[in-house]
């Protein structure tokens, strides 16, 4: 009888330290896995901090990899509080979106690799109209494929990055616009498949509006990271952090320091409320020299 109450008595006591120690936790994040999702959690972090001066969130990490649907559907059932993801009208109307582009744009760029055949010279200067003359490549169901086939580009699609590359250097399509948030990634696929003497890295960069949000499944959450996001904006903290990040400098170094043809390309799948008109949320390419050094200082 004793052994038993001693049983129950432990099991409790297991249950009540387990509901104690995820009671301390404020927001569970994604893992993260780079520098720009570090990025993303300490920013969460300040914002909440800044919103009426509070006392810093207690933020966990979910141990397990999540991608994609998995994520959407960790964020939907609670396992997590919060994601940061290209939006999407459909991820709008699922959950809450802080409108707020959190890399300021970056993700809208996108360096053109091409295969070795195809004569550089001839596409230095490209331009909008010309580009329906070529085919791309693009990660199947991204939102980068969306915009694409929805510009009237003829877009293949794979499943990896790997795939891509390979597909590209056997010449399967013209293009693969790869986004500087992950250049040095696919760069280094290239270099360990050897596929870096088949495919050319050109002088052109494609770039549309299409931004990285935080969502959330709460709407208390949503409106406390937004104000506190937009604090940061207004006492120049938000602008300081960001150009301080050597993924962000070496983002910008690439577009403004190496002479790039910079398409524009009209995304048409962009939601409504997009924050567009907002210039102070975007990055301005011409203006960043004068940008970083102030925010380095």
């Amino acid at each position: 009888m004793i052994k038993h109450q001693l049983i129950y008595v432990l099991t409790l006591y297991s249950m009540l330290v387990s509901v104690s120690a995820m009671a301390s936790i404020d927001i569970i994040t994604p893992k993260t896995f780079s520098a720009q999702d570090h990025y993303a959690q300490v920013l969460l972090h300040k914002a909440l901090s800044a919103k009426d001066n509070r006392t810093p969130p207690r933020i966990a990490t979910k141990p397990t990899n999540l991608s994609g649907h998995a994520l959407q559907q960790a964020l939907l059932e609670d396992e997590i509080s919060v994601m940061w993801q290209t939006t999407s009208k459909a991820l709008e109307l699922e959950f809450n979106a802080v409108k707020i582009p959190i890399y300021k744009g970056l993700e809208g760029y996108q360096i053109i690799l091409t295969n070795k055949s195809m004569d550089l010279s001839s596409i230095r200067y490209l331009t909008q109209t010309k580009l329906k003359n070529y085919t791309f490549g693009q990660l199947r169901a991204s939102e980068n494929a969306n915009t694409l086939l929805s510009s009237g580009l003829t877009t293949y699609t794979a499943s990896k990055p790997a795939h891509l590359l390979h597909m590209l250097e056997g010449g399967r399509f013209d293009m693969l616009p790869i986004p500087l948030l992950v250049f040095d990634t696919y760069n280094k696929i290239m270099i360990e498949k050897g596929l870096d003497n088949g495919i050319h890295r050109s002088a052109v960069a494609l770039a549309y509006t299409q931004p990285i949000y935080y969502f959330t499944n709460n709407a208390k959450l949503a409106n406390d990271l937004r104000q506190g996001i937009n604090i940061l904006i207004k006492s120049g903290e938000f602008d300081q952090f960001y150009y301080q990040q050597t993924f962000v400098k070496n983002a910008i170094s690439k577009l403004s320091k190496e002479n790039l043809n910079i398409v524009q390309l009209e995304n048409h799948n962009l939601p409504n409320g997009t924050p567009i008109a907002q210039s102070h949320l975007w990055l301005d390419i011409s203006l960043q020299d004068t940008v970083v050094a102030k925010n380095l200082q």
